[in-house]
């Protein structure tokens, strides 16, 4: 019953908990020394502070697929949207298993009526996304990848809906600090890729210009497309 007060069992657990602490104090820090808090982010440009943010959740998050994926997806959403990823990559919808059908169909696998291969139930959408990477070799680089562009629209979206660079600033820190982001951008799934999808379609629809617009329902409909 006392499992909870036990000390963290993994390094990464204790550097997570030192890091949420910081994380805590330097917001309190913020609200009782604001004119400080307001040099200290004048000391960069806007730009750097945010291509710093991206580049921060991009690395917090190929640290996660080293640190607790071991390099590789875990759970069975993930496995599957990655054999889906890599059927895309090969140009086909299904796959051959390497054995009996029978002993490799699984919970969110399909068998085409009459044929000894596999296909995936999930929507294309994020597969099509991850068949680049397999394409491109690295696979695992494209939550990474997914995490800093979700840094950068969130501020762009910030700045789109507050008209101020400290609110956005913080919507991209808070981006950053996300355990739930950093997980879906090291795992193959696809909520990360969802919520950039959302976000940029937000983003069109407030900047309303034709161009904008047209990029918004294109988006969306990848979004629908994804998890609809």
């Amino acid at each position: 019953m006392t499992d909870w007060l036990g000390l963290p069992r993994w390094p990464a657990d204790a550097v997570a908990a030192v890091a949420a602490l910081l994380a805590v104090t330097g917001a309190l820090g913020v609200l009782a020394w604001r004119p400080r808090a307001a040099r200290l982010v004048a000391a960069l440009p806007t730009g750097a502070w945010v291509a710093l943010l991206a580049l921060t959740a991009a690395a917090l998050s190929h640290g996660y697929v080293a640190h607790f994926l071991r390099g590789g997806p875990r759970i069975i959403d993930a496995t599957s949207y990655w054999l889906e990823a890599r059927s895309f990559a090969a140009g086909a919808f299904t796959f051959a298993p390497p054995g009996p059908l029978a002993s490799f169909g699984g919970r969110f696998l399909v068998a085409p009526p009459d044929a000894d291969r596999l296909g995936v139930i999930f929507p294309p959408g994020y597969p099509a996304l991850l068949a680049l990477g397999f394409l491109a070799g690295a696979p695992l680089a494209v939550g990474p990848l997914v995490a800093a562009a979700l840094v950068l629209t969130t501020f762009a979206l910030g700045r789109a809906t507050a008209r101020r660079d400290d609110v956005a600033l913080l919507a991209a820190a808070l981006s950053t600090l996300s355990v739930a982001l950093r997980y879906h951008t090291a795992d193959t799934m696809s909520h990360g890729w969802s919520a950039l999808l959302a976000s940029l379609t937000l983003l069109g629809a407030l900047r309303a210009t034709p161009r904008a617009v047209l990029g918004a329902g294109l988006v969306a409909g990848w979004l629908v497309a994804t998890r609809p």
